[in-house]
């Protein structure tokens, strides 16, 4: 089990992926505590302005 983990965690396309599974989830928290920070709209307005 713990080799699988290893092997998953070092090949190159799965890491790839999971960096990108994380940047995904991270971007999605900041963006939500955007909103419920300052509103829909303002929230809105700073995710168009990082994209």
């Amino acid at each position: 089990m713990g080799k699988d983990i290893n092997n998953i965690l070092y090949s190159n396309s799965a890491t790839g992926k999971t960096k990108k599974q994380i940047s995904l989830f991270v971007t999605f928290i900041l963006v939500w505590y955007l909103i419920l920070n300052t509103g829909w709209i303002h929230g809105l307005i700073v995710l168009k302005k990082s994209l």
